[in-house]
């Protein structure tokens, strides 16, 4: 990378615009990523620089990646941008690629048909009941055909009755609290205010 002085004494970069030859030319980013100096690439960013990866990869195969596809690295060297080590990906199988290297992806088996599935690890229990809801059954389908046990409904109606008789006492709190306040309001505007 050419370096210059600019008016002030200052060292200024003039980064040369990016090829094959010139493969090592450019900078690493807070994030371990190589970047390069591509002004006029669809993929650069407003200050002209962009991902080595992206452009290598285009170089290599004679395509154009889309904002929405991603470059995997496959070794995992962010700084490795090989031909061997870039594959192609849409963003949300380049997701389950890490989300499977580092065992977010936990495998259950459906209690209805027996098939495996793969559930995330923060989808598997819920958090307001603390009890084990995802993560049982493959697909709705199967939700629904497994039998449910006898007094599952009489639970499930319990469950519902008091949830509403609490949002019931918390909306007649919450309307005779208004009803107060305007009382009040009413009170100071005709003076009667004690």
């Amino acid at each position: 990378m050419p370096v210059t002085r600019g008016k002030d004494g200052r060292f200024i970069s003039q980064p040369s615009t990016w090829s094959l030859q010139n493969f090592n030319e450019g900078r690493i980013s807070n994030k371990g990523r190589f970047m390069i100096k591509l002004p006029n690439h669809p993929r650069a960013y407003k200050s002209g620089w962009m991902l080595r990866a992206i452009a290598a990869y285009e170089l290599y195969h004679n395509v154009s990646v889309k904002k929405t596809d991603r470059i995997h690295h496959i070794n995992g060297d962010k700084l490795d941008d090989s031909k061997e080590n870039l594959q192609h990906l849409t963003h949300g199988q380049h997701q389950k690629t890490h989300f499977r290297q580092h065992g977010t992806y936990i495998k259950c088996t459906c209690e209805h048909c027996g098939k495996e599935f793969e559930v995330t690890r923060g989808r598997l229990k819920d958090k307001s009941k603390g009890i084990k809801q995802r993560g049982r059954f493959c697909s709705q389908k199967c939700y629904h055909v497994f039998p449910k046990p006898e007094n599952f409904k009489d639970n499930h109606s319990k469950i519902m009755k008091k949830v509403w008789n609490e949002r019931n006492e918390k909306t007649k709190k919450e309307i005779s609290r208004k009803l107060k306040q305007a009382w009040k309001r009413r009170k100071m505007k005709a003076g009667l205010a004690s």
